[in-house]
């Protein structure tokens, strides 16, 4: 069991260098007047180089290197994981105990698709949801 894991923590992590690798690349072919993606690991990848906005010399700037770039990718993915989950979860609690906020979130549901159960959701649909955003909204404050 052990060296299973070990297996699959071994081909995540070859997955992980390789987005890594590949983002360097990107950002060696930007052209240093042309503005780079804004996401975390662009931010990661440039901090304390030329290409960092908030770059100051001295003397004592430390890149970060690809293997502590890995370690926060795979915090950021595994602990966003579990806060989707938790509140799925505890959206799911709150409705099952509270059948009122069920029936309502339900009726609202059956009006917005009105039986339609297979078509896909569309912004409209999402924004006339206001009781079912209110639940999650409810369960995030």
């Amino acid at each position: 069991m052990a060296n299973d894991i070990l297996q699959k923590l071994d081909f995540i992590n070859q997955k992980l260098d390789a987005v890594i690798k590949r983002r360097r690349q990107e950002i060696e072919d930007i052209p240093l007047n042309e503005p780079l993606p804004n996401d975390i690991l662009t931010s990661m990848i440039i901090k304390n180089t030329l290409r960092d906005d908030n770059y100051i010399e001295t003397g004592a700037n430390r890149i970060m290197p690809d293997s502590e770039i890995r370690v926060n990718l795979l915090d950021g993915i595994i602990g966003g994981t579990y806060k989707s989950a938790n509140m799925l979860s505890y959206i799911i609690y709150y409705i099952a105990h509270h059948p009122i906020v069920k029936m309502k979130m339900l009726k609202e549901i059956d009006n917005v698709f009105q039986g339609d159960i297979i078509r896909p959701i569309t912004k409209d649909d999402f924004y006339n949801l206001k009781y079912c955003e209110a639940i999650v909204n409810m369960i995030l404050i």
